[in-house]
């Protein structure tokens, strides 16, 4: 299980090129200022009277890619910024956009409105901050993955507060172990445990050994017992077994990969679906026996068991 990957943001505008080169054309190429002005009023008003975050974000983004600046805009320039960015940071995902792609630097605005939400304050603190803010760090921690985050990129190390936000979630409390910790706990183990998936991995690549919490958490899951015998324990035991046999493919798997021999328990398992009964007959019993015949018999399987076991099922007949 590698490290999550950080949330990148994907576009940097929204309005398309189609929007983007229309404009172009009109500001640029034809360079007619009577247009130019009265497209930009009517637009420009249009925008700040339905106070859009997302579209003032859009606009905003094509001013910069399609306006000729010279001196005399350079008031008209930064009143009209400063409108959109008002606009934009209504919205937290917008106002962190517009920090990042037109900004691109830190405003009060913008980081206010950033630390409205979790993903948008550790983004901000990510990509202009640059380092950990007490503001920003209090919003990623109201969500687990944020708070991993966090600690992971802007932080650089563990801290009481990121931990215990990312342990309101088992898949952050294991990574926070794995990947910030560097260690094992008590509290992020209890909170990996309980699910299976996260149990059965914190076992594997934190802890490095078996323990009966991890191993007691991964019996509700057919799958992650068989692996954690198969991984973590490295050997056959009852407990393990019992939870693989819930399901045939992985009763199956136990019994030639960790078994290494036929077993009551895994034959009775198996033969419940006739695909696996025919598996383990070939792989397992290597040989006839009378519950997995019973199990095939009378399915698609039936042909395909005879071809392999011929002679002794004769024998057998006989």
């Amino acid at each position: 299980m590698d490290r999550i990957d950080i949330a990148n943001i994907q576009d940097i505008a929204y309005s398309g090129e189609e929007k983007i080169d229309s404009m172009y054309d009109i500001l640029i190429f034809n360079n007619i200022k009577k247009e130019f002005d009265q497209f930009d009023t009517v637009t420009r008003n249009l925008f700040l009277m339905q106070r859009n975050a997302k579209s003032a974000y859009e606009y905003a983004i094509c001013i910069i890619h399609c306006w000729y600046w010279d001196e005399s805009f350079t008031n008209h320039r930064n009143f009209i910024f400063n409108q959109f960015r008002t606009a934009a940071c209504t919205d937290p995902y917008y106002g962190c956009l517009y920090a990042i792609n037109i900004d691109e630097c830190y405003h009060e605005l913008t980081y206010k409105s950033a630390c409205r939400e979790p993903k948008t304050a550790f983004l901000y603190a990510y990509y202009i901050l640059k380092h950990s803010t007490n503001e920003s760090r209090r919003s990623a921690c109201r969500d687990p993955y944020c708070a991993y985050c966090y600690a992971l990129e802007i932080d650089n190390c563990p801290r009481d507060d990121t931990r215990k936000a990312a342990c309101r979630n088992s898949g952050c409390a294991y990574y926070y172990a794995k990947d910030i910790d560097k260690e094992p706990r008590r509290d992020t183990r209890k909170v990996a445990c309980k699910e299976p998936n996260t149990a059965y991995w914190y076992a594997k690549s934190v802890d490095k050994c078996s323990r009966k919490d991890t191993r007691r958490a991964v019996y509700k899951d057919p799958e992650y017992a068989y692996f954690y015998a198969k991984d973590v324990d490295r050997e056959p035991r009852d407990d393990t077994r019992k939870a693989a046999c819930k399901s045939p493919d992985f009763a199956y798997l136990y019994a030639l990969n960790i078994d290494k021999c036929s077993r009551d328990d895994t034959r009775k398992a198996v033969c419940g679906d006739s695909k696996y009964a025919l598996a383990y007959a070939r792989d397992v019993d290597k040989g006839l026996h009378e519950d997995t015949w019973k199990a095939i018999k009378n399915t698609e399987y039936e042909e395909e068991y005879k071809k392999i076991f011929n002679e002794l099922l004769k024998e057998q007949l006989i």
